[in-house]
């Protein structure tokens, strides 16, 4: 840090330092003031890649590397669409590694993926999402552990309710273009960005049946009760 603000005046320190936070608040502590603020500066579209992946409980190491993408975008250094597919494949390396591994609490191999080098090649060659790939694919998890209909298979026969990510699965099947206004509150027309984050999920058929006369008769109950299929997004 010594070296990279050398020269600098303490007021340009301080404007770094206060979109750093903006950003960092964003990616980890969803709130809907940076939400909003983050439609204005970045558009719908790449805000809601950015909460996919923030519901998805990224670790710290995600950080600098997500922050360092959202910095090139407002220099024009990187595009938004090169960004959404750089931003949607950390969500969907975090949500298949915790959809394979639920048992797993932590995702090794991470170094590899965030470090200067792998950083400097991305920047150097125009945010290609094959350098991203690539890096992941040499750690422990691979994103080719399965065929993507190999991974449908899991992701709808599987109970997903307890995972970290349960949250971004909904949300990212909430805000597809087929899904229209599914589940999560909506705002500024039909960008599908939620307007209040603090969502949980709630299951349409109870978790317990007993009593439920409703549902006391529905077949593999426990099969079933915690699947993608039977979980909703509610505000609040």
């Amino acid at each position: 840090l010594t070296n990279y603000w050398k020269g600098k005046e303490p007021s340009e320190i301080v404007e770094e330092l206060q979109n750093f936070t903006f950003y960092f608040r964003l990616l980890y502590h969803l709130q809907s003031n940076h939400i909003n603020e983050s439609i204005n500066r970045l558009g719908p579209e790449l805000t809601t890649s950015i909460l996919r992946l923030s519901l998805a409980s990224p670790p710290d190491d995600f950080g600098p590397y997500v922050i360092g993408i959202i910095e090139a975008v407002i220099s024009s250094d990187c595009t938004k669409i090169k960004a959404i597919k750089l931003i949607d494949l950390l969500s969907s390396w975090l949500v298949r590694h915790s959809v394979i591994t639920p048992g797993a609490t932590t995702l090794f191999g991470l170094q590899r993926v965030f470090n200067k080098s792998n950083w400097e090649s991305l920047s150097q060659n125009g945010f290609d999402e094959s350098i991203l790939l690539r890096a992941m694919n040499k750690t422990e998890f691979s994103l080719d552990t399965l065929t993507d209909a190999d991974f449908k298979k899991l992701l709808v026969s599987d109970g997903i309710y307890k995972l970290k990510v349960a949250r971004s699965i909904i949300f990212s099947l909430d805000t597809t273009e087929d899904a229209l206004d599914c589940g999560i509150p909506l705002q500024k027309d039909d960008n599908r960005i939620p307007q209040i984050p603090s969502f949980h999920l709630e299951h349409v058929a109870p978790q317990k049946v007993t009593g439920a006369n409703d549902w006391e008769h529905m077949k593999d109950h426990m099969d079933l009760v915690h699947t993608v299929g039977n979980l909703v997004a509610v505000e609040g």
